[in-house]
């Protein structure tokens, strides 16, 4: 399974992106020079409805084929009309966010997202505090329009 790197040039672009229907779709690594990057893809439940996983963490290394920490969004609106687009988007943010946190570049960091939804604090560096505050103001802002319990630790 390989890592398809890609250059997108634009963040409206990313998320234009289709849902793909595929079980085993490999992950999707999306880096814009050195302001962001996110890890994707999408798999489908044995009652076919389709979840997406949101990696967090640059690549490492040559051989890396998956992000460091991930989470799966079930994509279920709590509002008729909140559009999957919307979750998608707050998805591709926490992501960032959390792709931010990890990667600081003094004082990286490998703190859980239960960790950070509970606490708001870094586990490693009292620097990364303000991206640990983001982290948990995106999960509450998932919370507040996706359904689907991901964050519910």
């Amino acid at each position: 399974m390989s890592v398809l790197h890609k250059e997108l040039p634009s963040y409206e672009e990313a998320l234009q992106i289709p849902l793909r229907n595929s079980i085993n779709h490999p992950w999707l690594y999306r880096k814009k020079r050195f302001s962001w990057a996110s890890w994707e893809r999408n798999i489908t439940s044995s009652d076919g409805s389709i979840a997406t996983q949101w990696g967090s963490g640059g690549i490492t290394s040559t051989s890396q084929t998956e992000p460091r920490i991930f989470f799966t969004c079930g994509n279920k609106p709590r509002q008729s009309d909140t559009s999957i687009q919307t979750i998608r988007q707050d998805c591709f943010q926490l992501a960032k966010q959390m792709t931010s946190h990890q990667d600081h570049p003094t004082k990286p960091c490998r703190c859980p997202y239960w960790h950070l939804k509970r606490t708001g604090k870094c586990l490693v560096s009292r620097r990364s505090q303000r991206c640990s505050r983001n982290v948990q103001a995106m999960i509450q802002r998932h919370d507040r329009v996706c359904a689907c319990g991901c964050f519910e630790f």
